[in-house]
């Protein structure tokens, strides 16, 4: 959660985000984070944590998560992931789940 809080932190003291819009990045934003060497390094960051602690999205996932939408489970979970009985968890139930593991 560290690594997440400090992308965020440095997202918004680069001008990616602004914290009082609830609004995801524009494409032109995102394409300017992409580039960006800090950003890129503490993604990368996150992204290592994650791989440490097994924690896996697929594709369709992570698109949900980058626009802000409500993601949720499929009826066919993601082969990586603990569904529950209903199989339709929230991602980030999953991920608390993952982590506590």
């Amino acid at each position: 959660m560290a690594a997440m809080n400090n992308a965020l932190q440095l997202a918004v003291s680069k001008g990616y985000v602004d914290p009082a819009n609830p609004k995801p990045p524009s494409f032109t934003k995102m394409m300017q984070i992409a580039n960006d060497p800090d950003m890129r390094k503490v993604m990368l960051e996150i992204k290592e944590l994650m791989d440490k602690e097994g924690i896996k999205f697929s594709p369709a996932e992570l698109s949900m998560l980058m626009s802000g939408g409500n993601c949720q489970h499929s009826d066919k979970p993601h082969e990586d992931s603990k569904a529950t009985e209903s199989g339709k968890d929230g991602l980030f139930k999953r991920i608390a789940n993952s982590i506590k593991s």
